[in-house]
C-alpha cells in the first residue's frame, strides 16, 4: 500500500459497505438506486477510500466495476472490521437497561397501526419504541446507514440479503366523505365528479410531486381540492369539508367510531388492497421477535 501512514480511522463503516456491496453487484448504476444516490457520489466514495488505503479498488469498464486483486485481499480485512463494529454495536445495545427497537414506516402507519400493534408487545417491559415517519424513497438508505432495525413499507422493495422481510397482511382503501356530506350513501360515479378530490403530495429534489393515494379515478379526472403530505390531514379535512379522499382502513376507524366521516361505496370500482411488509436486519431482530410482530401487525390489516 502507498498510504501506510494514512490515518484508518478516517474511513468510514459505510464506505466499507458501499465497497462490499459494489463487490457483490459489481454495478455503480444498482447500487446507486437501492442507496437512493447517483452513480457519480459512490464512486466519489469509492476514490476517496481508494487514496485512504492506497490501492485501486474496482475496474470500471462498460460491463460494470469488478474488483482488483488488492481489492480481494483486503476484503476479509474490512469484512472482519465491519463485522466487529456490527458486534460492538449489538453488545452496547445489550448493555443497556433497556432495549431500543426503531421501526420506519410513512406517516400513516406510524402514527395510526404501529400503536395499536405495539401496545401488546410482550417481550419485556423494559422494551422501547421509536417510530419514524420516513419518505418511502428514504427507507432503505437510512436502513443501511443503521437508522433503524424494523420497517414497515408498502409493496416490496430491493432490501440487502443482511435484511429479511415478509408480508403482514393487507391495508384497504376506500373513498371518504364527511357525515353530512350531501352525496348520497352509495352515490353514482358521475355524482362524485362535482366535488373536490384531496391530493396527496410530497418534496423531492425536482420540487412539488403528487402521489398515489391508489384511487381508481384517474387524478386528471378530478375536481383538485386541498393539497397535503399526510393522510392524517387528509382525514381531518374530509371531517370537516366536503372534499372527498381516498384513503386506507386502519387510518379512519377512529374517525368512522365517532362518526365524523363515512364510507363512499362506488359499485363500479374494484376492491382496492395493497400489501404490507415488515423487513428487520438480520443481526439486530430476534426471529421470534420478527415473527412476534408479522402477527401482532397482521390482527390490524385486512
Amino acid at each position: 500500500m502507498k498510504n501506510l501512514n494514512s490515518p484508518l480511522f478516517d474511513i468510514k463503516i459505510r464506505d466499507i459497505q458501499i465497497l462490499i456491496e459494489l463487490q457483490k453487484t459489481k454495478s455503480l448504476r444498482e447500487l446507486a438506486r437501492r442507496l437512493n444516490t447517483t452513480p457519480g457520489q459512490l464512486s466519489k466514495i469509492i476514490k476517496n477510500l481508494e487514496y485512504k488505503l492506497g490501492v485501486t479498488l474496482l475496474n470500471r469498464s462498460l460491463h460494470g466495476v469488478e474488483p482488483t486483486p488488492e481489492s480481494l485481499d483486503l476484503l476479509p480485512y474490512l469484512s472482519s472490521i465491519l463485522e466487529s463494529h456490527q458486534h460492538l454495536q449489538g453488545e452496547l445495545k445489550k448493555d443497556h437497561q433497556t432495549e431500543l427497537l426503531s421501526f420506519a414506516s410513512n406517516s400513516f402507519i406510524s402514527t395510526h397501526l404501529l400503536p395499536k400493534a405495539l401496545s401488546n408487545f410482550k417481550k419485556t417491559e423494559n422494551t422501547r419504541f421509536r417510530l419514524l415517519s420516513l419518505p418511502p424513497n428514504q427507507f432503505i438508505p437510512i436502513g443501511l446507514r443503521n437508522g433503524f432495525q424494523i420497517c414497515i413499507h408498502l409493496g416490496q422493495k430491493d432490501w440487502p440479503k443482511t435484511w429479511t422481510s415478509a408480508c403482514a397482511g393487507e391495508i384497504r382503501w376506500d373513498l371518504y366523505c364527511r357525515t353530512k356530506h350531501p352525496l348520497s350513501l352509495k352515490p353514482q360515479l358521475k355524482s362524485i365528479l362535482k366535488y373536490p378530490f384531496l391530493y396527496p403530495v410530497y418534496w423531492s429534489s425536482e420540487g412539488i410531486q403528487f402521489g398515489d393515494d391508489k384511487c381508481p379515478l384517474n387524478i386528471k379526472k378530478r375536481i383538485r381540492g386541498h393539497e397535503t403530505a399526510t393522510a392524517t390531514a387528509a382525514a381531518e379535512f374530509v371531517a370537516s369539508t366536503d372534499q372527498l379522499a381516498f384513503l386506507p382502513h386502519v387510518l379512519v376507524d377512529s374517525y368512522l367510531s365517532e362518526k365524523k366521516i363515512r364510507k363512499l361505496p362506488i359499485t363500479e370500482w374494484k376492491p382496492v388492497t395493497q400489501k404490507v411488509f415488515l423487513t428487520v436486519k438480520n443481526d439486530f431482530v430476534k426471529q421470534s421477535t420478527f415473527k412476534y410482530l408479522i402477527s401482532s401487525i397482521g390482527d390490524f390489516l385486512t
